[in-house]
């Protein structure tokens, strides 16, 4: 994992959350499937394959392949012709990803697997 970053502010201590890896990533979320929900409250899965692919899965709709790579703590996939660039912060069986530009969840997942 990245090393976390230790701000301080008026005296108190923030502790900035850890990112993963590809290592991490690798270990701990590929080949597993993630769940969640769209913005618009459809339930989807993700199942993160060795190598770059994957399989994407929203709720009565047919399932869809899609890419995925990591750059340093980024990881980076695209389905539907979108991508999106994220850290991948874990939090026990729950993962966000942060978008890493913004610095706002993009979504959880449950991971399962």
């Amino acid at each position: 994992m990245s090393v976390a970053l230790l701000v301080v502010i008026s005296g108190v201590a923030l502790a900035a959350e850890a990112y993963m890896s590809a290592a991490d990533f690798d270990s701990k979320v590929v080949g597993k499937t993630l769940s969640s929900v769209t913005k618009k409250g459809k339930k989807f899965t993700a199942q993160f394959a060795a190598g770059g692919g994957g399989t994407f899965k929203i709720k009565g709709m047919d399932a869809v392949d899609f890419t995925w790579s990591f750059s340093g703590d980024t990881m980076c996939w695209e389905v539907y012709n979108n991508k999106e660039c994220n850290h991948v912060v874990s939090k026990g069986a729950k993962l966000d990803f942060v978008d890493a530009k913004t610095g706002k969840v993009n979504n959880s997942y449950s991971v399962a697997g």
